[in-house]
C-alpha cells in the first residue's frame, strides 16, 4: 500500500518561557500545534506532549532555577527524529538516571517515561543543564 502523506517539514522552534509551572502546558499546546501543521502523526505528537511536559516538569522541580530564571525549551524536527530539549539554570554535574518509583508513589516516574518513550536521551552540563530526547518519526 502506498501512502498519500505529504512528508515532514524540517521545524525547529525555541521558546525562552519564564521558570514557572504553568509554562509546561503552554510549551506542550505550542509545540503540540506547530507538529501537527508540519503533518507529524497523532501518536508522535500525543508522545512528544508527554516527554516534553516531563523534561519542563523535572526542569522546574530539579534545575535549580531562582523564579526570575527562564527556561529554554526547543524541539527540531528534521530528517526523522524530533529532537525535545530543556535548558535551565541547574548547576548540578551530578548524573540523571532512571529511578524505579513505589507503586503507590505520586512522583518519580518522569525520566522513565522520557526513556520508554525515547530513542535515546541525554544530559549536558555546560551553562546549565540541558536534557534532550529524541524520538523516531514514523514515515
Amino acid at each position: 500500500m502506498t501512502s498519500t502523506a505529504e512528508p515532514l517539514l524540517d521545524a525547529r522552534t525555541i521558546l525562552v518561557l519564564p521558570a514557572a509551572t504553568r509554562i509546561t502546558g503552554i510549551a506542550r499546546r505550542v509545540m503540540a500545534r506547530q507538529l501537527i501543521e508540519h503533518g507529524a502523526q497523532r501518536d508522535l505528537v500525543e508522545d512528544a506532549e508527554l516527554v516534553l511536559s516531563e523534561l519542563v516538569t523535572n526542569a522546574l522541580q530539579h534545575g535549580a532555577a531562582e523564579p526570575h530564571d527562564d527556561l529554554e525549551v526547543s524541539w527540531a524536527l528534521s530528517a526523522g527524529r524530533l529532537r525535545l530539549s530543556v535548558l535551565d539554570g541547574g548547576t548540578t554535574t551530578g548524573e540523571l538516571v532512571v529511578r524505579d518509583a513505589e507503586a503507590d508513589s505520586l512522583s518519580g516516574r518522569g525520566l522513565a517515561i522520557v526513556d520508554c518513550l525515547s530513542e535515546e536521551w541525554r544530559v549536558e552540563h555546560d551553562g546549565g543543564t540541558r536534557v534532550t530526547a529524541e524520538l523516531a518519526v514514523a514515515v
